[in-house]
């Protein structure tokens, strides 16, 4: 199994296509991304060809004006000289913006910015009207900006329309596969995280529960605490009552005098009941002694027994 090259790398296109498009033949470079992924950074737009393109409108000294600039900022790019090289496509851009070649060497330039976003855009308004060997190219380097971007559904997309165009681009092959590992690992990332997130928020719910269930113990505990304390204070309260005399009984002198000669009438070891019956006999005798008086009566001066 071969290995990418971790280094920039220059591959120039076959003679045929050299031959061609003559002196001013595309050169597509190649660059391998710390992540291990292949760039084509540029496949130019020669003068040449745009040239042709323009003669063939009608309008051959905007055309010559048009590729005289494009052909420069070719020359700036290849060395390295991105600023320059850019205001010179753009000064392209404004002799003939609806080409989209020129389009697609500006995005080659924000592509070797770092300007991701505005490389992604340059190149897929290319794409909209870009035909011709140029067109994987396209599809390719904003595939290769998506990838960056770790956009990675877009770029699997951009590869695929390049293989699609050109199937024999191993390096779009190649790119296409590392993306599907990605999207792969990411998706397995998250699944992890999910799972991850679930069970924290499990532990949380659970953690949750344990302290609301403590809480409400301790409320419980709280209301049994002061159940028993008013009970407490209620039956001191009882046997308070309890220990209390009756009421009046030491204030009111007439009714502890009947109380007391009522213990005094009653015999020692006599029950009340047996005093009742005492009683009741006594009254009947007197009875009988107050009829026999009124039978008898006393004479006067007679002396009788007291009893």
């Amino acid at each position: 199994m071969t290995t990418r090259p971790t280094k920039i790398m220059q591959r120039a296109t076959d003679k045929s296509t050299c031959a061609s498009w003559g002196t001013n033949a595309p050169v597509r470079l190649f660059l391998a991304s710390p992540s291990g992924i292949t760039l084509s950074l540029t496949h130019l737009i020669p003068a040449a060809i745009i040239i042709a393109l323009l003669a063939v409108a009608g309008t051959p000294a905007r055309a010559d004006e048009f590729a005289r600039r494009n052909n420069q900022g070719n020359t700036l790019l290849k060395k390295g000289e991105l600023d320059q090289a850019l205001q010179r496509y753009n000064e392209a851009k404004v002799e003939r913006p609806d080409r989209p070649e020129v389009e697609y060497n500006i995005g080659n330039v924000y592509h070797l910015q770092g300007k991701l976003d505005s490389a992604a855009m340059e190149y897929q308004n290319a794409l909209s009207t870009l035909k011709g060997p140029v067109a994987p190219n396209a599809s390719y380097n904003l595939g290769n900006t998506f990838f960056r971007q770790q956009k990675y559904g877009p770029a699997l997309e951009a590869y695929k329309e390049a293989l699609i165009e050109n199937p024999a681009d191993r390096d779009a092959k190649h790119n296409l596969e590392l993306t599907l590992r990605r999207m792969q690992a990411d998706s397995t990332k998250q699944q992890q995280q999910q799972q991850d997130k679930d069970q924290q928020n499990k532990s949380d719910s659970t953690q949750q529960n344990q302290d609301q269930k403590q809480d409400q113990q301790k409320d419980q505990q709280k209301k049994d605490s002061t159940q028993q304390n008013q009970q407490s204070q209620q039956d001191k309260k009882s046997d308070s009552a309890q220990n209390q005399p009756p009421p009046n009984s030491q204030n009111d002198p007439q009714q502890g005098d009947q109380k007391k000669q009522q213990q005094q009438s009653q015999p020692v070891g006599m029950t009340k009941e047996d005093a009742k019956r005492l009683l009741d006999a006594l009254k009947n005798d007197e009875l009988k002694v107050q009829r026999l008086r009124a039978q008898h009566p006393m004479q006067e001066g007679t002396v009788t027994k007291d009893w």
